[in-house]
């Protein structure tokens, strides 16, 4: 599939990541699954197991949040926006998979009617996408996070209540 992006993830912030994935950790590759799915690959995706595979995406977050904090005390600006692209992709894996969804980069959060979701939360990922490189940025994207995991968990509070 090299050079080949499906429509639902062409969008410019993510191009590097798209084209020439790189695996978060071992079990996580940004829009691997996805690149897939919208090729025609079908399949049953991540997304309709989010209580399994949400929570590795979490874990992914804390190495990644560890890579993104020492770029920004060596002040490398290059690894500060390439590790923050890193890190907003992963928060719309998380956006997306705890709605049951696959990532779709065309239907930006906020618009796409997705019910699990932090607040504002269509504005702060475009400040994330315009400013990368600032450590205001890297503090949205901790809360962003934290929100979101704090819905996701609401929602399988309320999925295991239910059963």
């Amino acid at each position: 599939m090299s050079g080949y992006i499906p429509s639902d993830l062409d969008h410019p912030f993510f191009k590097g990541i798209i084209t020439n994935p790189t695996p978060i950790t071992a079990d996580v590759t940004l829009f691997s699954h996805e690149i897939s799915y919208y090729s025609g690959g079908g399949g049953k995706g991540p997304w309709n197991e989010p209580a399994q595979s949400v929570p590795m995406l979490f874990a992914a977050w804390e190495s990644l949040r560890e890579e993104i904090s020492l770029a920004f005390k060596i002040r490398d600006k290059a690894l500060i926006t390439s590790a923050m692209r890193k890190g907003v992709g992963l928060f719309l894996h998380v956006l997306f998979w705890s709605n049951g969804q696959p990532v779709s980069l065309a239907s930006m959060p906020g618009s796409c009617g997705l019910s699990v979701k932090p607040a504002n939360c269509r504005d702060r990922i475009q400040f994330l996408i315009d400013r990368p490189d600032l450590f205001h940025s890297f503090i949205q994207l901790g809360e962003l996070m934290d929100e979101q995991y704090k819905q996701f968990q609401v929602k399988l509070a309320k999925v295991t209540k239910n059963r």
